[in-house]
């Protein structure tokens, strides 16, 4: 499957929150508590083309609950940024290649140009981090 198709199978995050059954109260808290960086936002906007996230998460995810409304509020404040989320459990072959260290630790955002090539992706925990975790 290609991120094209993850992407446009995805969901927006307005309609994440409508159909979440974990953490439902957390997730609008963490949610009306966000504030955009202005000066994020003009780094965003000042880039070139549409660009588009691909959110892995779950409604169950702590870590999630306290990233995704920011990442959320940032693409929706953003004129060339579009975003989606799926379930880590629904695109395997995606989560994968975007592990921490062995484990699918999850959100993973995954930046897309406006061919679908991926050209980043932020996870929960830095490699090197990961490393000195695993080692210790």
């Amino acid at each position: 499957m290609t991120y094209d198709e993850v992407f446009q199978q995805g969901t927006t995050f307005s309609s994440f929150l409508d159909h979440a059954d974990a953490n439902v109260d957390l997730w609008h808290a963490v949610t009306r508590r966000v504030h955009v960086d202005e000066a994020a936002l003009a780094r965003i906007e000042a880039i070139e083309g549409s660009w588009r996230l691909l959110v892995l998460a779950d409604d169950w995810c702590g870590d999630a609950v306290n990233t995704v409304p920011v990442i959320a509020a940032l693409a929706s404040a953003a004129p060339n940024l579009d975003l989606r989320i799926v379930g880590r459990e629904d695109v395997p072959e995606i989560m994968d290649r975007h592990l921490t260290g062995r484990s699918r630790s999850i959100p993973v955002a995954v930046l897309l140009d406006e061919e679908g090539n991926e050209r980043g992706w932020w996870g929960p925990r830095p490699r090197p981090l990961q490393e000195w975790f695993e080692a210790h």
